[in-house]
Formats: C-alpha cells, structure tokens, sequence
C-alpha cells in the first residue's frame, strides 16, 4: 500500500507556524522596541505584496518554461 498524501496536514503546519511567528514578531516589535500597531500592519501588508508579486512572478515563469 503507499503512503498517505499528507500534503493538507503540510499546509495547515506551515499556516499555523506562520499565524504564531507573525504574532510572536507583532509582539516583540509593539513590546519591546516601541513601534505602533498602525506601523507594524503597514510593514506587514507591505511584506505580504511583495509575497505576492514574488510568487505570481515564479508561477508565470514556471508555465512559460513549460513547468517543472
């Protein structure tokens, strides 16, 4: 018999270790060295677009190249 595909158990893994680092970072940066909450969600959101373009820029590379 082969091996359960345990991709979705990967997934949630990485989700909720993202969910703890990023409150974790939060917490650090309003705490103890004295940023804003309003500062902390900008650079976050501006961590996240660039994610975003990174990601859709290795995806339209991927299917122009024939995958792989």
């Amino acid at each position: 018999m082969g091996k359960p595909d345990d991709q979705p158990m990967k997934l949630f893994t990485a989700l909720a270790s993202a969910i703890v680092i990023a409150y974790a970072l939060a917490y650090i940066a309003h705490f103890e060295w004295g940023l804003s909450r309003i500062k902390i969600r900008e650079d976050a959101l501006a961590a996240v677009g660039l994610l975003v373009v990174v990601l859709t820029v290795k995806i339209v590379f991927q299917r122009k190249n024939g995958g792989s």
